[in-house]
């Protein structure tokens, strides 16, 4: 079966049900698929009750209270559990699978052929899904592409799934495309290359004139907006940081992402791009505000602006750590590398942007971040691509070494995370540095 035969099979089953109660992750695709799902159910006329935020194994036998349940970006590493649901339970999730629940709807990539990492996501799903319900919401679309970006599979391109749902959306008119450099239009050059954080320039993100030098010796003047370029200086630009991202070990596939598409819709009555909707959906995340990125995405244009002013402080805060972490590299094991968060808020995007463009390149990296209330670590972890091709897999490293010591973890193989006692961090470190260890040297 396909993965769009599967969401057929979710949107038959909405389109039975009286009310649905739902719970989709509070990251930048979890509010996108929620965000879609939300907006499509509420045409249909469909009742529902939503919650955003990420589920712990613990929350599991709660949800039995509830007759129908639809799950987001969560749930398919706990089908052991849902399959003692007596009700209605339907699944749109692209991590990996853990469990057998034969009785519940589970649309996932990984099911089908698909790599759930790079070629679908949860808002994928969750637009696909909508369609079924009715086509009009194709001009969901821009919403469904931010999550796409929020898990950074557009990098280098759109596959699967993500590329064929785009292609749909563009030739309905509900999405447009075009190649862009990736930086805010209206904002100077030397402002936007020395605050840039994704790509993060190293020797020139957070440093004001060697941002201005760099334009300089290219013939490009430093002050002017982004959008003014011409198309000779927009090619020269790119094919400069482009080269500079490769002179410092950046994976090919991510420099040449600078050079990109960009997908643009409608949203609250304007033009956006899906990056500039991400990067606002992780703002309002960070603030615990997820209910106002949904506010934003459905319309609301107080929302939309709101939101919109919480992403200039996100972005300052990402780039304050990550100069952080460039000065203070994270502790280095024989197979892994990791640090303690320089801020819990931002744990994740900083242990992403800084493997991608900042740490050593042979070893996956870990932040950890300390929750006192629940007396437990969080662990963000991230690798590279040569390193999942060298046999790495965060999914399993994780959740193999979070078990050992009284946690739970999971996600992906490039991406993943996991929960463990305080006391366990020692241990724990040193069971994941050995699971990685093996799975570089094939042992895994």
């Amino acid at each position: 079966m396909t993965v769009e035969a599967r969401c057929r099979e979710a949107a038959d089953k909405l389109s039975s049900l009286d009310f649905v109660r739902i719970h989709s992750d509070d990251d930048a695709d979890g509010i996108a698929a929620a965000s879609v799902m939300a907006a499509a159910l509420d045409r249909q006329g469909i009742p529902f009750h939503l919650t955003m935020g990420r589920l712990d194994a613990t929350d599991y036998p709660a949800l039995e209270a509830h007759d129908n349940l639809l799950l987001m970006d969560q749930g398919s590493g706990e089908l052991d559990q849902l399959a003692r649901h007596p009700g209605e339970v339907i699944v749109l999730d692209h991590h990996v699978v853990e469990g057998r629940a034969p009785r519940i709807v589970h649309a996932n990539p990984n099911l089908e052929g698909e790599n759930g990492t790079d070629t679908c996501c949860a808002a994928t799903l969750s637009l696909y899904t909508a369609l079924h319900l009715d086509p009009v919401n194709t001009e969901l679309a821009p919403i469904a592409m931010a999550g796409v970006v929020g898990d950074r599979q557009h990098v280098p391109k759109l596959r699967g799934s993500n590329a064929s749902l785009a292609q749909r959306a563009i030739s309905t008119g509900g999405l447009e495309a075009q190649r862009a450099l990736p930086f805010p239009p209206g904002t100077s050059l030397n402002h936007a290359i020395a605050s840039s954080v994704d790509p993060f320039l190293k020797g020139l993100t957070g440093r004001a004139r060697a941002a201005h030098a760099f334009l300089e010796e290219l013939g490009i003047e430093p002050g002017q907006p982004v959008d003014s370029l011409t198309a000779k200086e927009a090619r020269l630009l790119t094919s400069a940081l482009v080269a500079h991202l490769l002179s410092h070990g950046i994976e090919p596939r991510l420099a040449e992402e600078l050079a990109g598409m960009r997908y643009y819709g409608e949203v609250a009555g304007r033009l956006v791009s899906a990056h500039q909707l991400s990067a606002l959906f992780n703002a309002c995340a960070r603030e615990e505000r997820p209910g106002l990125a949904l506010a934003a995405a459905q319309g609301d244009l107080e929302a939309f602006k709101e939101a919109s002013s919480l992403v200039a402080a996100y972005n300052e805060d990402i780039l304050k750590g990550l100069l952080q972490l460039e000065r203070n590299p994270p502790e280095q094991r024989e197979a892994i590398q990791h640090f303690d968060a320089v801020d819990p808020d931002l744990v994740g995007a900083h242990c992403g942007i800084g493997m991608a463009y900042i740490f050593d390149q042979t070893k996956p990296c870990f932040g950890l971040k300390h929750d006192p209330k629940s007396q437990r670590y969080k662990v963000s972890g991230r690798a590279t691509g040569r390193l999942v091709d060298a046999g790495v897999n965060l999914a399993h490293a994780l959740r193999d070494a979070a078990s050992e010591h009284g946690g739970n973890g999971g996600g992906h193989p490039i991406a993943a995370g996991c929960a463990f006692p305080e006391e366990n961090k020692e241990a724990f470190l040193a069971t994941l540095d050995e699971i990685v260890e093996d799975q570089l040297h094939g042992q895994g």
